[in-house]
């Protein structure tokens, strides 16, 4: 138990001090938070588990952006700014790719 207590002082101790470098640099202006500085994430039906026949895809929606997540298949079902309402958002088609030495891998 005291090995945590010390880790989570530590831990305090070193996001202070970051903080404080930050503020020195930037400014507190820059640091604050800002009014679309915010996330929220649910499931969009409820949670499946609970509520007959909900989807498993969970909505993230951002100060920018609306995301919704088919949870199923990890897909990207839709993605859209905020200001969009969620019902008009468009679908998604995101892909990872890596490139290594001329050679795409996806």
């Amino acid at each position: 138990m005291g090995g945590l207590l010390l880790h989570r002082i530590l831990f305090s101790i070193s996001l202070f001090a970051a903080t404080c470098s930050l503020a020195q640099e930037f400014g507190m202006k820059e640091i604050m938070p800002r009014s679309n500085d915010r996330t929220a994430m649910w499931w969009r039906d409820g949670y499946p588990a609970l509520v007959k026949g909900a989807d498993w895809r969970r909505m993230i929606q951002t100060g920018n952006y609306w995301f919704l997540i088919d949870t199923d298949t990890v897909s990207v079902a839709r993605i859209g700014a905020a200001s969009t309402p969620v019902q008009e958002i468009p679908g998604a088609e995101l892909s990872l790719t890596l490139e290594v030495n001329g050679k795409t891998y996806h």
